[in-house]
C-alpha cells in the first residue's frame, strides 16, 4: 500500500502518466513490480531519483534491498554484478550474453529471509523489461591485471557492499540504513558471493 500511494502521487500529473507510460508499482503483498518504463531517458532526473528512493524504502521495509548493479537471468536463475563505477559491470554483462538483462544500473531484491528474488527495475539505460527470478549469485567486481574468481566471506561481502553502495545507503533516513544493513547481512548469508 505504501508503494502504491508513493507512485500514484508521482503519477497525479497527467503529463507524467503520458510521458512515462507505464509507471511501475511495487506491490508488497505479492512482491511484484508491475509496469515498466526507462526513466533515464526522461529529462526530469529529480522524479527518477524520487522514484528510486521511494522504491528503495518500501523494498527495504519489506525484507529486501535495491542495489546499484547489473543483473541478469540465465535458465530461470538470476545473478548480478556489483562494483564501483568503472569496475566493468556493463562489460561483464555484455561478455556473459545472458538470456535476459534485468538492468544495467539498479535491481530490487525481495524475500531475502526465505528465497531471495531478483527483480528488474526501470532505473537504467538497458533492460529486457520486467522479470523476476530466484537470486543465485552475487559477483563483486574490481579491475585487475588478471581474471580471478574467489568466494567472499559474509563479513567481506558486507564490507564490500557498504564500500560500493555507500552513496545509495546514505541517501536513506537512519532507520532504513540499519534495516538495509540487516537485510544485506541476511542476503550474504543465503546467496553465494
Amino acid at each position: 500500500p505504501k508503494a502504491r500511494i508513493a507512485y500514484e502521487a508521482l503519477a497525479e500529473d497527467s503529463t507524467c502518466i503520458h510521458r512515462w507510460n507505464p509507471l511501475f508499482i511495487y506491490t508488497p503483498k505479492t512482491r511484484t513490480i508491475q509496469g515498466f518504463g526507462h526513466w533515464n531517458k526522461e529529462p526530469n532526473r529529480l522524479l527518477r531519483v524520487i522514484g528510486a528512493l521511494a522504491l528503495s524504502v518500501v523494498v527495504i521495509e519489506d525484507d529486501g534491498l535495491v542495489v546499484h548493479g547489473a543483473g541478469f537471468a540465465n535458465d530461470g536463475l538470476g545473478g548480478f554484478f556489483i562494483g564501483p563505477s568503472g569496475a566493468g559491470k556493463s562489460t561483464a554483462i555484455e561478455l556473459l550474453s545472458p538470456d535476459r538483462l534485468l538492468s544495467d544500473d539498479a535491481l530490487a531484491i525481495t524475500e531475502i529471509s526465505s528465497e531471495p528474488i531478483l527483480h528488474a527495475t526501470p532505473f537504467g539505460n538497458i533492460s529486457d523489461g520486467p522479470c523476476d527470478v530466484p537470486l543465485r549469485g552475487i559477483f563483486f567486481l574490481r579491475k585487475g591485471a588478471e581474471f580471478k574468481l574467489e568466494r567472499l566471506s559474509v563479513h567481506d561481502a558486507i564490507t564490500r557492499y557498504v564500500e560500493e553502495q555507500k552513496d545509495v545507503l546514505w541517501s536513506f533516513f537512519e532507520p532504513h540504513v540499519a534495516l538495509a544493513f540487516q537485510n544485506a547481512h541476511k542476503l550474504f548469508q543465503k546467496v553465494p558471493t
